[in-house]
Protein backbone atom coordinates (compact mmCIF):
# COMPACT_ATOMS: atom_id res chain seq x y z
CA UNK A 1 0.00 0.00 0.00
CA UNK A 2 2.59 2.49 0.71
CA UNK A 3 4.56 1.77 -2.22
CA UNK A 4 1.64 2.50 -4.24
CA UNK A 5 0.99 5.98 -2.00
CA UNK A 6 -1.59 5.14 0.21
CA UNK A 7 -1.04 6.02 4.32
CA UNK A 8 -2.25 3.44 6.21
CA UNK A 9 -2.19 5.49 9.24
CA UNK A 10 -4.87 7.53 7.69
CA UNK A 11 -7.79 4.67 7.01
CA UNK A 12 -9.69 5.49 10.06
CA UNK A 13 -9.81 8.71 9.43
CA UNK A 14 -12.94 10.43 7.48
CA UNK A 15 -12.89 11.39 4.39
CA UNK A 16 -14.81 14.67 4.90
CA UNK A 17 -15.62 16.38 8.19
CA UNK A 18 -18.17 19.05 6.80
CA UNK A 19 -21.16 16.26 6.97
CA UNK A 20 -23.27 16.26 10.16
CA UNK A 21 -25.62 13.92 8.93
CA UNK A 22 -26.36 11.20 6.66
CA UNK A 23 -30.19 10.69 5.61
CA UNK A 24 -31.01 7.60 3.67
CA UNK A 25 -34.58 7.25 1.92
CA UNK A 26 -35.46 3.71 1.62
CA UNK A 27 -38.30 1.76 0.26
CA UNK A 28 -40.35 -0.37 3.26
CA UNK A 29 -39.68 -3.76 2.50
CA UNK A 30 -42.61 -5.28 4.74
CA UNK A 31 -46.49 -3.94 4.89
CA UNK A 32 -46.27 -2.10 8.08
CA UNK A 33 -46.73 1.00 6.49
CA UNK A 34 -49.33 0.09 4.07
CA UNK A 35 -51.85 -1.91 6.23
CA UNK A 36 -51.23 0.48 8.83
CA UNK A 37 -52.38 3.57 6.52
CA UNK A 38 -48.85 5.36 7.42
CA UNK A 39 -47.41 8.06 4.94
CA UNK A 40 -43.67 7.85 6.48
CA UNK A 41 -41.53 5.97 8.93
CA UNK A 42 -39.07 7.51 10.91
CA UNK A 43 -36.32 5.21 11.48
CA UNK A 44 -35.23 4.87 15.33
CA UNK A 45 -31.92 2.48 14.64
CA UNK A 46 -30.21 0.37 12.67
CA UNK A 47 -31.08 -3.16 13.95
CA UNK A 48 -27.63 -5.10 15.76
CA UNK A 49 -28.11 -9.08 13.79
CA UNK A 50 -26.58 -12.14 15.23
CA UNK A 51 -26.49 -15.07 13.17
CA UNK A 52 -26.02 -18.41 15.06
CA UNK A 53 -25.59 -22.19 13.36
CA UNK A 54 -27.07 -24.66 15.20
CA UNK A 55 -26.73 -29.00 14.96
CA UNK A 56 -28.60 -31.66 16.23
CA UNK A 57 -27.21 -35.14 15.76
CA UNK A 58 -29.07 -38.49 16.43
CA UNK A 59 -29.06 -41.54 14.55
CA UNK A 60 -29.48 -42.14 11.01
CA UNK A 61 -32.14 -45.39 11.66
CA UNK A 62 -34.31 -47.40 8.63
CA UNK A 63 -37.94 -45.09 8.53
CA UNK A 64 -39.93 -48.46 8.52
CA UNK A 65 -38.42 -50.90 11.07
CA UNK A 66 -37.56 -47.99 14.33
CA UNK A 67 -40.37 -47.79 16.06
CA UNK A 68 -40.56 -44.16 18.22
CA UNK A 69 -39.18 -45.05 21.26
CA UNK A 70 -35.81 -46.27 19.90
CA UNK A 71 -35.62 -43.17 17.45
CA UNK A 72 -33.12 -40.41 17.64
CA UNK A 73 -34.35 -38.39 15.14
CA UNK A 74 -32.36 -35.04 14.79
CA UNK A 75 -35.25 -33.69 12.84
CA UNK A 76 -37.42 -33.76 15.90
CA UNK A 77 -35.37 -31.73 17.80
CA UNK A 78 -34.91 -28.91 14.91
CA UNK A 79 -38.68 -28.56 14.83
CA UNK A 80 -39.46 -28.20 18.43
CA UNK A 81 -36.91 -25.61 18.28
CA UNK A 82 -37.74 -23.77 15.46
CA UNK A 83 -41.08 -23.38 17.45
CA UNK A 84 -39.03 -22.28 20.65
CA UNK A 85 -37.33 -19.67 17.99
CA UNK A 86 -40.55 -18.16 17.15
CA UNK A 87 -42.41 -18.12 20.66
CA UNK A 88 -39.06 -16.64 22.38
CA UNK A 89 -39.03 -14.13 19.31
CA UNK A 90 -42.45 -13.07 19.97
CA UNK A 91 -42.14 -12.56 23.51
CA UNK A 92 -39.50 -10.30 23.05
CA UNK A 93 -41.04 -8.60 20.49
CA UNK A 94 -44.09 -8.31 22.44
CA UNK A 95 -41.98 -5.79 25.63
CA UNK A 96 -42.61 -2.93 23.19
CA UNK A 97 -39.18 -1.52 24.02
CA UNK A 98 -37.31 -1.61 20.64
CA UNK A 99 -37.55 -3.72 17.69
CA UNK A 100 -36.65 -7.33 17.99
CA UNK A 101 -37.66 -10.27 15.28
CA UNK A 102 -35.81 -14.04 14.91
CA UNK A 103 -36.13 -16.61 11.84
CA UNK A 104 -34.53 -20.07 11.18
CA UNK A 105 -34.32 -19.51 7.52
CA UNK A 106 -31.78 -22.25 6.89
CA UNK A 107 -32.61 -25.82 7.78
CA UNK A 108 -30.23 -28.97 6.32
CA UNK A 109 -31.04 -32.23 6.71
CA UNK A 110 -28.56 -35.36 6.48
CA UNK A 111 -29.30 -37.94 5.05
CA UNK A 112 -32.44 -35.70 3.80
CA UNK A 113 -34.32 -39.36 2.34
CA UNK A 114 -38.20 -40.37 2.72
CA UNK A 115 -37.28 -43.43 4.43
CA UNK A 116 -34.54 -42.33 7.12
CA UNK A 117 -34.89 -40.82 10.57
CA UNK A 118 -33.22 -37.55 10.12
CA UNK A 119 -29.68 -38.43 11.82
CA UNK A 120 -28.27 -34.72 11.65
CA UNK A 121 -29.64 -31.47 11.23
CA UNK A 122 -28.20 -28.14 10.90
CA UNK A 123 -29.83 -25.09 10.65
CA UNK A 124 -29.50 -21.25 11.18
CA UNK A 125 -31.10 -18.74 13.52
CA UNK A 126 -31.09 -15.19 12.72
CA UNK A 127 -32.19 -12.69 15.08
CA UNK A 128 -32.70 -8.64 15.10
CA UNK A 129 -32.97 -6.29 17.52
CA UNK A 130 -32.96 -2.44 18.07
CA UNK A 131 -31.19 -3.30 21.45
CA UNK A 132 -28.24 -5.42 21.83
CA UNK A 133 -29.59 -6.60 25.44
CA UNK A 134 -32.54 -8.12 23.82
CA UNK A 135 -29.71 -9.79 21.00
CA UNK A 136 -27.85 -11.20 24.76
CA UNK A 137 -31.24 -12.29 26.08
CA UNK A 138 -32.59 -14.40 23.32
CA UNK A 139 -28.65 -15.94 22.45
CA UNK A 140 -29.21 -16.80 25.80
CA UNK A 141 -32.69 -18.63 25.89
CA UNK A 142 -31.77 -20.16 22.51
CA UNK A 143 -29.00 -22.16 24.05
CA UNK A 144 -31.20 -22.95 26.51
CA UNK A 145 -33.97 -23.88 24.58
CA UNK A 146 -31.51 -25.96 21.84
CA UNK A 147 -30.47 -27.92 25.12
CA UNK A 148 -33.99 -28.64 26.14
CA UNK A 149 -34.77 -29.76 22.42
CA UNK A 150 -32.28 -31.97 22.07
CA UNK A 151 -33.00 -33.83 25.10
CA UNK A 152 -36.40 -33.76 24.49
CA UNK A 153 -35.32 -36.12 21.16
CA UNK A 154 -32.98 -37.97 23.25
CA UNK A 155 -29.79 -36.67 20.60
CA UNK A 156 -26.86 -33.99 21.17
CA UNK A 157 -26.64 -30.75 20.54
CA UNK A 158 -23.54 -31.20 18.85
CA UNK A 159 -22.92 -27.27 17.74
CA UNK A 160 -23.78 -23.83 18.73
CA UNK A 161 -21.49 -21.15 17.26
CA UNK A 162 -22.08 -17.56 16.20
CA UNK A 163 -21.31 -17.12 12.60
CA UNK A 164 -21.80 -13.14 12.71
CA UNK A 165 -22.97 -10.58 14.99
CA UNK A 166 -23.68 -6.62 14.23
CA UNK A 167 -24.69 -4.07 16.67
CA UNK A 168 -27.08 -2.22 16.88
CA UNK A 169 -26.50 1.59 16.11
CA UNK A 170 -28.95 4.41 17.15
CA UNK A 171 -30.30 7.25 15.39
CA UNK A 172 -29.65 10.62 15.42
CA UNK A 173 -32.43 11.92 17.95
CA UNK A 174 -32.01 15.67 16.21
CA UNK A 175 -32.44 14.51 12.97
CA UNK A 176 -35.48 12.64 13.46
CA UNK A 177 -37.08 15.57 15.34
CA UNK A 178 -36.17 17.62 12.36
CA UNK A 179 -37.87 14.18 10.13
CA UNK A 180 -41.10 14.62 12.24
CA UNK A 181 -41.50 18.38 12.46
CA UNK A 182 -41.51 18.28 7.99
CA UNK A 183 -43.47 15.45 7.75
CA UNK A 184 -46.13 17.03 10.08
CA UNK A 185 -45.82 20.43 8.12
CA UNK A 186 -46.54 18.51 4.87
CA UNK A 187 -49.62 16.71 6.59
CA UNK A 188 -47.77 13.41 6.34
CA UNK A 189 -49.33 10.63 8.95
Amino acid sequence: MVRMGARPERLMAPLRDDIAAFLELHIEQALVLEQGGIDIGLVTGIVGIARVEIEFTGSADHAGTTPFHLRRDALVAAADLVMRVRRLGEQLARTRNGYFIATVGRLEVHPNASNVVPGAVRLVVEARAEHAAHLDAFLDALSGASLAAASGARVERTAFKGISRSEPSPCSERLRAHLAEAATSLSLK
